[in-house]
């Protein structure tokens, strides 16, 4: 779990270009009105080292369940984390 505006301290093998939230998705009719992609700023802080400040708006990123993919500077985007934002 993870509030609001938090840091975060995570390991990464890459250099990156990005990090992003990813929200599921909720199709129905064809449209989909949860699709969400968040671009997280990032910090390195050492070698495979990174810290990521979560969103602090929750009309930007409602509470719930996001993906959390590491994108490296030639485009690869790294398998999914899963993270559960809330409020404190």
């Amino acid at each position: 779990h993870a509030v609001y505006g938090a840091t975060l301290a995570a390991t990464t093998a890459a250099d990156l270009r990005e990090v992003n939230l990813v929200r599921p998705s909720a199709t129905t009719h064809a449209s989909n009105s949860e699709q969400r992609l968040l671009d997280l700023p990032f910090t390195v802080t050492g070698p495979n080292a990174i810290e990521l400040t979560l969103p602090d708006n929750p009309n930007l990123a409602p509470p719930g369940w996001y993906m959390v993919f590491a994108v490296s500077t030639g485009g690869v985007p790294s398998m999914a984390q899963w993270l559960h934002l809330q409020s404190q």
